[in-house]
């Protein structure tokens, strides 16, 4: 983050310690704030916005936040797990 910038004030998440599909422990923790300017393409269809409710990829309409695994790449948040 650079200097005098003001962190944004995100839920602090714990990822799990291993990944539930390979077990790793490289796990990443992405956080970010958006507010109207996530864009999301889905489909061949790109709509520009607050972040989705149904993507599960935040904890409100301003915020993206996940975590994957950097050696498989699955998404460890729960609504995934089954897939």
């Amino acid at each position: 983050m650079k200097k005098g910038r003001k962190q944004a004030k995100m839920a602090e998440v714990q990822p799990p310690a291993t990944c539930f599909r390979c077990g790793a422990t490289d796990l990443i923790q992405v956080a970010a704030k958006c507010n109207d300017l996530c864009r999301v393409t889905r489909g061949g269809n790109t709509e520009w916005g607050y972040v989705p409710d149904d993507l599960g990829l935040g904890s409100d309409d301003n915020y993206v936040e996940f975590t994957y695994c950097r050696k498989c790449g699955q998404m460890q948040n729960e609504e995934f797990k089954a897939l």
